[in-house]
């Protein structure tokens, strides 16, 4: 947990609406949530937020992975959980 709040602070990044919404309600309330629809948001979300864990997509439009998008995340936050969620 981070020294910011009380609360995990949970991020949900998915180009699916229909799952960031569905996990940002599931997860509301229990843990503090921030959503992102790419990876770009999401970087800029962990570079302002102290960010404890990630669910992230695997597949992103234009072939874009999230399994390259975690280096970035551990480059901003060493200790930042990543659980990686996929519809396929």
């Amino acid at each position: 947990m981070n020294a910011d709040s009380e609360k995990i602070n949970v991020m949900v990044v998915d180009d699916d609406p229909c799952i960031r919404d569905s996990l940002q309600m599931i997860l509301l309330g229990k843990y503090q949530v921030y959503t992102a629809d790419c990876v770009n948001a999401a970087k800029a979300i962990v570079a302002e937020h102290a960010v404890d864990v990630i669910l992230l997509d695997i597949e992103f439009p234009d072939n874009y992975s999230g399994l390259d998008a975690i280096e970035d995340f551990r480059a901003l936050n060493a200790l930042v959980q990543i659980i990686i969620i996929s519809g396929y």
